[in-house]
């Protein structure tokens, strides 16, 4: 249901015409279990049902938008504001075909006989029907929600009303949200996607404002998780940082194959701000400058300044618009940066991301822990003053800072619970380049810890050590 801040009369029309898509819906489930997707021409009478069906929603649909219009008064004349005089709109005539003019039979059809071509290329039976469901349910949705768009429009044609104000019904797209709030002639068409729902709103010219919708207040009403699905993850932070949701959701247009650059926004009435930072006309994508700036914040903001994303004018919920372009001299001000600034970005996308370490198996992990690593657990690295200590777990040693294992616990047992664990481990922790691996070894919280270095590709093996507990202790450090 669409939010107070819309019209009452907005509310209910909304309403009554998703009440329509949940009876198209549910008439939909009803009958596809007696369609065969092997054999569509059987299912001419279940067709046949749903397109009068249809016709009739649609219809509804018509009649639902004439009595919104006839409810309001948008000129604020008292009565009469949008009196028709003696023209009407024909709701029958809107149920008779598709938006665009098609047989609803026929278009009903198409998803039955997609589904027999699956079923001839292999599919399941069950599978074809479950997508032809979806785009059937998809199809009627469409049609009804075009049909009350449509017969809005036509209506306000013949009241005379001017404009309309587009509005949200969230959760919406990224495109829908930067619509939203927009003022339209009413002879300017609705831009709509399938199973779109937003809606338009007649209103004079004057009173426009009075009933716009903020994309900010949109986006800023979604949980972090949420603008990071529909605007990625560098889009909703560049967002988040000030950037113009529109440059934002635009530059998903122009994307490149890594998607980290763009060529949307670079047209010379933008004012040149963005103008080909990157060269051959493309400028950092909103993922390129979180990639390039890693956690600089500082360049992170200034990437996104210099890409024509953070505008002077700040977050303007119509849309900001720029001033006049630079000068020749603020141009070549700027060139030496952006020289630099390409052949950095340039060098961002090239290089490819590192892989994550991979533990290897439990045989690997095994090699891994040889006569020297056991070694290193037990004894340690001679003591050198001023270096701390290295490895030396066995108990007595007394070593600063170092967990011993249990007094009745030998080299041998202490080798038994190494391997017991580096084996078969009972938990798994990931942490930077390091591989953290523990199990209860007869009343011993056991760790044995892998570790990728810096410019290596194999996973080595670093230490192993008792957690402090009842049966095990920690030495204190070294007194000066």
């Amino acid at each position: 249901m669409i939010g107070p801040e819309y019209p009452l009369e907005a509310r209910l029309h909304y309403d009554r015409v998703a009440a329509l898509h949940s009876l198209a819906e549910a008439d939909i489930a009803r009958r596809i279990s007696h369609i065969n997707a092997a054999h569509p021409e059987t299912s001419a009478i279940v067709v046949d049902r749903w397109a009068r069906r249809l016709a009739a929603l649609k219809q509804t649909a018509a009649e639902s938008a004439m009595k919104y219009l006839a409810a309001l008064d948008p000129r604020g004349e008292g009565d009469g504001a949008l009196h028709a005089g003696t023209l009407h709109v024909s709701a029958r005539a809107f149920g008779e075909a598709t938006s665009r003019g098609a047989p609803l039979s026929l278009a009903l059809k198409a998803p039955l006989e997609t589904a027999a071509t699956l079923v001839d290329r292999g599919a399941h039976p069950l599978a074809a029907l479950t997508q032809a469901r979806h785009s059937l349910i998809t199809l009627m949705r469409t049609e009804i929600a075009d049909t009350a768009r449509n017969a809005t429009s036509a209506g306000m044609a013949i009241r005379g009303v001017t404009s309309y104000v587009r509005m949200l019904n969230p959760p919406s797209c990224p495109r829908c949200i930067i619509l939203a709030g927009k003022w339209f002639r009413w002879n300017e068409g609705f831009a709509r996607h399938p199973r779109c729902d937003c809606v338009h709103i007649p209103v004079s010219e004057a009173a426009a404002g009075d009933l716009t919708t903020d994309p900010y207040q949109a986006f800023w009403a979604l949980t972090p998780p949420e603008q990071d699905r529909l605007f990625g993850r560098g889009g909703a932070a560049a967002i988040r940082e000030g950037a113009d949701i529109n440059q934002v959701v635009n530059a998903r247009r122009g994307l490149a194959l890594n998607r980290l650059t763009t060529s949307e926004g670079l047209a010379a009435r933008r004012g040149g701000h963005a103008r080909d930072v990157l060269g051959s006309g493309r400028r950092l994508s909103p993922d390129g400058i979180l990639r390039a700036a890693g956690t600089d914040q500082a360049r992170y903001v200034e990437l996104l300044r210099r890409n024509g994303y953070l505008l002077e004018q700040g977050q303007v919920a119509g849309g900001a618009i720029r001033g006049a372009r630079l000068s020749d001299a603020e141009h070549a001000a700027r060139r030496d940066a952006r020289r630099a600034e390409r052949r950095a970005a340039q060098r961002a996308a090239q290089k490819p991301p590192r892989p994550a370490p991979v533990l290897p198996d439990a045989m690997t992990r095994m090699k891994l822990l040889d006569a020297k690593a056991l070694h290193h657990i037990v004894y340690g690295e001679p003591l050198t003053p001023g270096v701390r200590a290295q490895g030396g777990h066995l108990s007595g040693l007394g070593r600063p800072e170092k967990t011993e294992f249990p007094p009745n616990w030998g080299p041998g047992r202490i080798a038994f619970a190494v391997m017991k664990t580096a084996r078969a481990p009972e938990g798994t922790k990931l942490d930077a380049d390091q591989w953290k691996l523990t199990r209860h070894v007869d009343g011993v919280d056991v760790t044995v810890v892998f570790i990728r270095w810096p410019g290596h590709k194999n996973v080595s093996f670093y230490s192993a050590f008792p957690l402090p507990g009842t049966m095990t202790h920690r030495n204190p450090p070294l007194q000066p």
